[in-house]
């Protein structure tokens, strides 16, 4: 418990060199409702993996998750000089399925009985974005959402 709270406090002194994280607000309300992250390993790691969780269920379906993917997908690319991007979700999460295709990430593969969940365990499905890809595509789709 203490090296857990330890990793917290680096993350909100800004002293964690392996991964950021954020807290996802709705701009109208400015409430919390949910988390994202970029985790990697310094010095020499050139990947990374976002994750993102939208903990509200109210606020699912209205593009967060999809303008919170855009924002670290930036950050990866733009400020921390990586080559590629990877994130990883279970084949039923149909919602970050959408949020990979529309992000411009390519499915690479699956990873079996990764994952313990609900009381089983799940296959996780393995996507990335590599900078090129990234510098022709993605790049070109607005990081902030307009509506």
């Amino acid at each position: 418990m203490e090296s857990i709270e330890k990793n917290y406090e680096q993350d909100l002194k800004g002293e964690n060199y392996t991964r950021c994280m954020y807290i996802v607000v709705e701009k109208k309300t400015g409430k919390p409702v949910g988390w994202a992250s970029i985790r990697w390993s310094p010095p020499t790691d050139t990947t990374c993996e976002i994750g993102l969780a939208i903990a509200e269920k109210q606020f699912r379906g209205k593009g967060l998750g999809t303008e919170a993917t855009r924002l670290l997908v930036n950050q990866a690319f733009d400020q921390l000089n990586m080559h590629k991007v990877e994130l990883i979700t279970r084949p039923d999460n149909k919602a970050e399925l959408k949020i990979a295709k529309n992000c411009g990430f390519k499915l690479e593969g699956r990873l079996r009985e990764m994952v313990y969940f609900n009381g089983k365990y799940h296959d996780g499905l393995i996507f990335g974005l590599i900078r090129n890809e990234y510098n022709r595509t993605t790049r070109k789709m607005p990081s902030q959402m307009t509506s």
